[in-house]
């Protein structure tokens, strides 16, 4: 059962990266579209995520985007970090993603 499950986890991962790596290089416009639909589909982003494609993404959209991949979504969040407000939005992802050992603060409580 754990194989199967680390095998879940891992094909994930494989295909966040290369997501991302489209997402990033992108070597055609047909490509990124592509990508854009896959994760639309699923959920993982929204429409008001992709107004403006080409900037870059920030830290927090990335933790975002990775808790939707791997359903870091957390019912119940605690607060984790000093620098994010409890009534956040994305505090049941930064919540999820800390539980499940994704994301660490540093020394003073803040995520940063």
């Amino acid at each position: 059962m754990k194989i199967m499950k680390g095998m879940k986890i891992m094909k994930k991962i494989c295909l966040l990266i290369s997501i991302f790596f489209v997402m990033l290089f992108s070597f055609t416009a047909q490509a990124k579209e592509e990508t854009f639909s896959y994760l639309l589909n699923r959920k993982i982003i929204t429409r008001s995520d992709i107004k403006n494609p080409d900037r870059n993404i920030t830290r927090q959209e990335f933790i975002v985007i990775l808790s939707k991949a791997f359903d870091f979504n957390d019912q119940h969040p605690s607060h984790c970090f000093n620098d994010v407000p409890e009534t956040s939005a994305n505090n049941v992802y930064f919540s999820g993603a800390y539980k499940a050992g994704w994301l660490k603060g540093d020394e003073y409580g803040n995520l940063n």
